[in-house]
C-alpha cells in the first residue's frame, strides 16, 4: 500500500498540470501557471512531515536500538553497511536504476517527445494522468503476488516485462491518436508496476534491522 503514494502523487501533479494546461495559453502555463503546482505541493510537504512524525517504528528496529543503547554502542549504521554490506548496497542501487530509468522513459519522456511528433502539448500531459492511473492499478495486484511468488522473482518477471515493452511504448506514441496513446501510456505504468511494488519489502529486507 505504501508504494501507491508515489503513483498517487504523480496523478494529481500531472492531473493539475493538464488542467492549467487547459484553461490557459501557452504563454501563461510559460510564465507563471508552471508556479501554481509547486505552491500547492507545500500542503503535501505538511501532510508528509505530519506521517512521519505519527508513524512509530518497527518493532524490529525499536528492539534493535534498545538492545544497542544497553550496550552502550553508538549507531553507525552508514559506516556499518559500507564496510560490511556493500554488495547488497550494489543490488540495491541496481534494483532501483531498472524501475526509475524505466518511469522517465516512460511518463516524463513522452512530454517531450509527443510535441516533436506533431502531438498537442495538452496530449502530453495526459500521459502522466494515464500513466498514474495504469500504476495505481497494477501496485496492489502485483503486491498480491509478491506474497505468491516472493518479490525476487517478481522483480525478475518486471524486468523481462518491461524490457519488451520499451520497444512496444514508441509503437503507441507513434500513431498520434490520443485514444492509443493514453492506452499505451496505461499500459506502461502498469507494467512499471511490476518492478515498483516490490520495492518496499524488498529493499529493506536485504539488510539486517540495525542497518536499515
Amino acid at each position: 500500500i505504501v508504494q501507491l503514494a508515489a503513483p498517487i502523487g504523480f496523478l494529481l501533479a500531472s492531473g493539475l498540470f493538464a488542467i492549467i494546461s487547459d484553461i490557459g495559453s501557452n504563454e501563461f502555463l510559460m510564465t507563471w501557471g508552471w508556479r501554481i503546482p509547486f505552491w500547492l505541493s507545500a500542503l503535501l510537504v505538511l501532510v508528509g512531515l505530519y506521517m512521519r512524525s505519527s508513524i512509530q517504528e518497527s518493532p524490529e528496529f525499536l528492539a534493535a536500538a534498545a538492545e544497542e543503547q544497553a550496550r552502550g554502542e553508538k549507531p553507525t549504521p552508514l559506516l556499518e553497511v559500507l564496510r560490511h554490506h556493500l554488495k547488497p548496497v550494489l543490488l540495491a542501487i541496481g534494483t532501483r536504476i531498472g524501475s526509475d530509468a524505466a518511469f522517465y522513459v516512460f511518463a516524463l519522456f513522452p512530454m517531450v517527445y509527443l510535441p516533436m511528433i506533431g502531438v498537442t502539448t495538452d496530449v502530453a500531459f495526459l500521459v502522466g494522468v494515464f500513466s498514474s492511473l495504469g500504476q495505481i492499478v497494477g501496485t496492489p495486484l502485483f503486491g498480491k503476488l509478491c506474497d505468491h511468488w516472493g518479490t525476487r522473482r517478481v522483480l525478475i518477471l518486471g524486468a523481462v516485462v518491461n524490457l519488451g515493452f520499451g520497444f512496444a511504448y514508441f509503437a503507441f506514441l507513434n500513431t498520434g491518436s490520443t485514444p492509443t496513446i493514453m492506452l499505451g501510456a496505461f499500459l506502461s505504468l502498469f507494467c512499471l508496476s511490476i518492478l515498483w511494488a516490490p520495492l518496499a519489502s524488498h529493499l529493506p529486507a536485504m539488510f539486517p534491522v540495525e542497518v536499515r
